[in-house]
């Protein structure tokens, strides 16, 4: 973004709310980054996350503009991370304020993240930039910025949205809900939560407790209740009676994939989910707090988990484990994964994290280099796995990472998403290999393929008398359920024609 371009944007931004000012002495750059400064009216310091102080903003941007904002409110936020020296903070405007230009939302609050468990300070801001690569609606802001609170410079800083319902936000109209299953619910329960039969605990952050109606909290509670028992069903795998049908197929992959990828191990432990008034899916996801993701918490030490899925050596919510455990049990999501995942893959998934990666490395180094003149880089923060002397070693490690992950995850989804049932015959076609499975438990036929939209042509079903018994195109896959059991072959043309004896078992 040129100066140009960034100077229009904060005049738009305080036409209603601030004043444009000169540069002027007290206000400047250190670095190549925009600088924000903030004074406390009384002059003391911020020392609470939960109780607001009223300040002044300047913002000093890359054309050295200077934007003042008279009174916001400001206090810490995060609850481990509010402990550590490099406090995180969430400030709020007195009227709604696009702080990062259009392109942003309109809001009144925003959140200033210290990264300081993150030696890197930039895996909140490539967690954003895969959640996009996979397909997220909503991804958090990453604007870098230096940080003086009352005089003293506090480091290098992101500039990023509050998680709440609101327009280029999560943009969930009036009548749907926000939805977390937060592992710390037990604790943190105020009527506005539940646990569901399978042991989720749900908090409702949408609406919010104080107008949230006893009917809207009935209502959702009996859909996640409803959607729960599809899902742990006796016939959980067919389309159109069990789960599928009442999840959005595109974020539940996207948040699954973008959670694997960044190795975030607390994606099961706090899930957010949404459901849109008048609409019967559940949307999964929101890219949020990844200060320990890829890589970066020695309590996983043990398990390797660069190259082991985190649905597996992740932290618990247990409830929401059982949920995903029984998704990969289903041939329907084990396809979604590898193929959703074999498409970023060949479309240079590991290219682009390292390209990411390395432009933010040139975008932090003059602050990186001032905030660790404030800040211990060899010191540990928040359980780090590794820790180095210099900046550069810490970006080393995070792409040495990337690159291990991206392949590692292919070799697994490729062995685990590849049907490999009794009752499979594999077929090779001109250009690519296919398989036929049937589903026993799932009474189900399906094939598997790099590209199931390849799969164009239709395929017929027959009984031992030679009676057509069904027939269905094999990009879809179809039930059998209604078949009795016994033997049957299964022909289709593509490439020449095959025929497949398969014997279907009952349930």
């Amino acid at each position: 973004m040129d100066r140009k371009t960034v100077a229009s944007i904060f005049l738009f931004v305080t036409l209603c709310c601030a004043t444009v000012l000169k540069a002027q002495d007290g206000y400047h750059r250190l670095t190549n980054l925009p600088h924000v400064y903030i004074s406390t009216f009384d002059g003391k310091d911020v020392t609470s996350n939960t109780n607001e102080v009223y300040a002044r903003l300047y913002v000093v941007d890359e054309a050295d503009v200077v934007t003042a904002y008279d009174s916001i409110a400001i206090r810490g936020r995060g609850n481990s991370t509010w402990n550590l020296k490099k406090k995180p903070y969430r400030i709020k405007f007195k009227n709604k304020t696009r702080f990062l230009g259009p392109d942003r939302a309109n809001a009144k609050k925003w959140t200033l993240l210290a990264n300081h468990g993150d030696k890197t300070m930039i895996r909140n801001a490539l967690a954003s930039y895969i959640g996009e690569l996979c397909g997220q609606t909503f991804t958090p802001a990453a604007k870098f910025v230096d940080l003086t609170l009352n005089g003293d410079y506090r480091g290098c800083y992101q500039i990023s949205d509050q998680i709440e319902v609101r327009k280029k936000r999560v943009d969930v109209e009036e009548g749907g809900y926000l939805l977390e299953a937060d592992g710390f619910c037990d604790f943190f329960y105020d009527g506005n939560g539940w646990w569901t039969a399978q042991g989720v605990p749900m908090t409702i952050h949408y609406p919010d407790k104080e107008s949230l109606k006893p009917q809207q909290l009935d209502d959702i509670q009996k859909y996640i209740s409803n959607f729960e028992t599809r899902l742990f069903s006796w016939n959980y795998t067919d389309p159109n009676e069990g789960y599928r049908a009442w999840v959005d197929s595109t974020s539940l992959v996207s948040w699954y994939l973008a959670s694997e990828i960044t190795g975030n191990p607390d994606f099961l432990w706090s899930m957010y989910c949404y459901k849109e008034r008048e609409d019967n899916h559940l949307f999964f996801g929101l890219m949020w707090d990844y200060d320990i993701a890829f890589n970066n918490d020695r309590r996983l030490n043990g398990s390797d988990p660069v190259h082991r899925l985190m649905a597996e050596v992740g932290y618990p919510n247990n409830g929401l484990v059982n949920w995903l455990k029984r998704m990969w049990s289903d041939p329907w999501f084990q396809r979604l994964v590898y193929r959703n995942y074999s498409v970023l893959y060949k479309q240079g998934l590991e290219d682009k994290l390292i390209s990411a990666i390395d432009s933010l490395d040139v975008l932090l180094q003059q602050s990186q280099e001032l905030n660790y003149q404030k800040w211990d880089i060899n010191t540990s923060t928040l359980g780090e796995v590794v820790l180095f002397s210099t900046y550069e070693a810490y970006m080393d490690d995070l792409r040495q990472y990337v690159s291990e992950r991206v392949e590692t995850l292919f070799q697994i989804f490729s062995k685990r998403c590849s049907p490999n049932d009794t009752g499979m015959s594999r077929v090779r076609s001109v250009d690519m290999d296919y398989v036929l499975a049937y589903d026993a438990e799932g009474q189900r036929l399906h094939f598997g393929a790099d590209d199931l939209l390849r799969l164009t042509f239709i395929v017929s079903v027959y009984d031992g008398a030679g009676h057509l018994v069904l027939q269905f195109p094999a990009s879809q896959g179809a039930s059998v359920v209604n078949l009795p059991p016994g033997l049957y072959v299964v022909t289709w043309k593509d490439s020449g024609r095959h025929a497949v004896k398969l014997r279907l078992k009952s349930k």
